[in-house]
């Protein structure tokens, strides 16, 4: 009875270790999108012109960020299938950026007016490769080549 006694304060012990690495991992998470967005004066010089696929929550708040003291240009290629970019778009516009949707095979045409290219990535890993949505390839190679 000892020993198993012994071995449910030490399970106890691990459970409680691990509940609280998850509570940390979880408020790093929730603290990611607002230090993106902080950054976005960094990257988004006035004038620019962004290129920038599909509708993702963190692009559009690192646009958003950066058009409260930038004046820029958005390009929002529409991200099919979904075409979440054209909701992207409205809110752009809708906060005063100058804003133009695109079909996904025109991002090839547009690139050259592009000065900075802005997308989402689900994860990054050790050698460099991204997670990304669907279509996000198309943009990083026309971005590449031009």
């Amino acid at each position: 009875a000892g020993a198993e006694r012994e071995g449910n304060r030490e399970m106890y012990k691990l459970k409680q270790e691990v509940i609280e690495v998850i509570g940390e991992l979880i408020d790093e998470l929730e603290g990611v999108s607002a230090h993106i967005a902080q950054q976005a004066l960094e990257h988004i010089s006035p004038q620019a012109v962004v290129l920038t696929s599909g509708g993702s929550d963190i692009v559009e708040a690192f646009l958003r960020e950066a058009n409260r003291k930038r004046k820029f240009q958005a390009i929002v290629a529409e991200g099919a299938p979904g075409f979440g970019g054209h909701q992207m778009a409205r809110t752009l516009s809708d906060k005063g950026v100058e804003t133009t949707v695109v079909s996904d095979s025109a991002v090839f045409a547009i690139m050259s007016r592009a000065n900075i290219v802005v997308i989402a990535a689900h994860g990054v890993f050790a050698n460099g490769g991204v997670l990304a949505p669907a279509g996000l390839f198309t943009v990083a190679l026309a971005a590449k080549r031009h």
